[in-house]
């Protein structure tokens, strides 16, 4: 039998194995499905332990593989390191089904959602490939729920962002939420479990990295190089005189405090505008935007509460 690997997605798959059956290598519920992790006969056929046989509805009257000293459904029961063989393993080829589709979608955000390498691959155990990639390339509108009611888009959220490389073989995309908030917020931190560090930052200014040492420009080398790819180093404040977003036509000047205090949702709905005012002007900080606003460039609007009951937060606008 071979031995279970030491690997990056340990994490994940303590926590999909609690979110399965409360960690219980023995559990069999009433829809047939098997162990810590919940697999049914397709899955095991996936893993290579139960041979194909054209109907797979869990009442495990077909034949087992002998994969891993694995003969009877009471074998996998019994058998903790079977289990998790063999739900790497299905994870492996369930990732080789939609690896194409699964690698655009990686770092993008979907109702509010970030997708992930690991929200995927959890989504995909919970309902299934297909229902998986329907919902990728429906953009959400299309979002599947297993026999319990459980949406995939709890599963995608709550299980996004561990680390499963050794799983995926594919370098992940950083997130985009996770990548704006660190360029537009200093103070933002990310998911309290381990993520790919972006090596974003807030902004150098040309003075910031003319005046550092050799040490201190070393340390800083990438996020000096993605942040003057991206164009977010400015030796000064652009003019806020007249500005309009070149999407929206919109006055509203977005800052970084604005952008950090924002949820998921919010920041979803405002990401196209927020991206054009920072390929336009950049996103300014409140103070610099008040002292903006000294010299009638652009005016603070208070906050207020519309006749149909919306409520507005305040907000900085040109003049």
């Amino acid at each position: 039998m071979k031995k279970q690997q030491q690997s990056n997605s340990k994490q994940y798959f303590e926590r999909l194995g609690r979110r399965e059956s409360s960690g219980k290598y023995g559990a069999l519920n009433y829809a047939g499905y098997l162990g810590k992790y919940q697999m049914g006969e397709a899955a095991m056929v996936d893993a290579g332990y139960y041979k194909k046989n054209g109907n797979y509805n869990n009442d495990w009257s077909g034949q087992f593989t002998g994969k891993d000293g694995v003969y009877s459904k009471e074998d996998f029961l019994k058998n903790q390191q079977a289990q998790e063989n063999a739900v790497r393993d299905y994870s492996k080829k369930v990732w080789g089904y939609i690896k194409n589709t699964a690698s655009k979608y990686d770092g993008e955000i979907i109702n509010g959602i970030p997708m992930t390498q690991s929200g995927m691959l959890a989504g995909a155990h919970l309902v299934g490939q297909g229902a998986l990639l329907k919902y990728l390339n429906s953009n959400g509108k299309y979002i599947p729920k297993d026999g319990n009611g459980v949406s995939i888009e709890e599963y995608i959220k709550n299980m996004g962002n561990y680390p499963v490389t050794d799983i995926t073989n594919t370098p992940p995309n950083p997130s985009k939420y996770d990548i704006y908030q660190k360029i537009l917020n200093p103070f933002y931190k990310p998911n309290s479990h381990p993520i790919m560090e972006t090596g974003f930052a807030a902004p150098f200014t040309p003075e910031q990295i003319g005046a550092m040492n050799p040490e201190e420009f070393a340390r800083n080398e990438t996020e000096i190089f993605n942040q003057v790819r991206q164009g977010l180093v400015k030796s000064q404040l652009p003019s806020f005189d007249g500005y309009t977003n070149p999407l929206t036509g919109h006055n509203q000047i977005f800052t970084r405090e604005d952008i950090g205090s924002m949820s998921n949702e919010e920041f979803a709905q405002k990401e196209k505008e927020i991206m054009a005012q920072l390929n336009s002007i950049g996103i300014p900080e409140n103070s610099e935007l008040e002292s903006a606003s000294k010299n009638g460039s652009v005016i603070y609007v208070n906050s207020y509460t519309r006749s149909d009951g919306t409520k507005v937060k305040g907000y900085y606008r040109s003049k």
